[in-house]
Formats: structure tokens, sequence, C-alpha cells
């Protein structure tokens, strides 16, 4: 579903992955962690292509994402809900998540949001 090879990516001259890969199949749910600055943001910003990275590949569904834009690369249904000050404070954390799936159709929202109440129930 999501595979990463060889990513390179950072910012400016500072490159801070250094040949990231990545396999995350249907339905696995994959956590990163690390401490500040190791590049989880700039994995996740990569993947989201809100930052083209320097090298490697990304590949959604079995489609490259290279050239796409960040709202072509939602379109493909790869959502990147960022945290702290970049979602809506004055939304609950489930209208927050509402939002990353309104480029999908209503049956598809409400599948989706009864798979995150399965694993999240305190967002009930």
């Amino acid at each position: 579903m999501l595979e990463v090879r060889a990513l390179r990516a950072g910012y400016g001259r500072v490159e801070i992955l250094r040949g990231i890969d990545l396999d995350v199949g249907p339905g696995e749910i994959v956590a990163v962690l690390g401490s500040n600055g190791v590049g989880k943001s700039t994995l996740n910003n990569n993947l989201s292509a809100l930052y083209k990275p320097f090298g490697g590949s990304i590949r959604f569904k079995g489609e490259d994402l290279a050239g796409l834009t960040s709202s072509e690369v939602v379109k493909r249904g790869l959502i990147h809900v960022p945290e702290g000050r970049r979602v809506f404070p004055d939304l609950s954390v489930r209208e927050n998540l509402e939002l990353g799936s309104l480029v999908r159709g209503k049956p598809r929202r409400a599948h989706n949001m009864a798979r995150v109440l399965t694993i999240f129930p305190r967002l009930k």
C-alpha cells in the first residue's frame, strides 16, 4: 500500500533522512517514534508532498507520487493530519480527523470514521 525506498530528504542543504525504507500494508497501523530532530516531521512532510525529497521514491497503492501536489496526494487517499498548532483548535479531535476525509464520498467517510473509532474508542 505505502512503499518508501531509499528516501533522502531535508531542508535546504541539510539532509535529515538518509535512505529510509518503509513498507506499510493494507490495514496496518505504523507509529514513527523518535527524539526531536530525528526526522519524523520530515518524513511526514515528504509523504504528504508538502516538501519534495532529495532522492528515493514514494509509492502509494502502486502509484509513484513523484511530482504530485499535496492536494493530489490527498485525493489518492494518503492523508496527513498535522500535530499541534496546524489543526483547528476550536474543533474536537474527531472533527479534525473528519476534515482529513472530506475529499471522499459520504459512505467512505462513515466507514473510515467507524474504523478510527474502533481503534480509538475514547473519541466516541
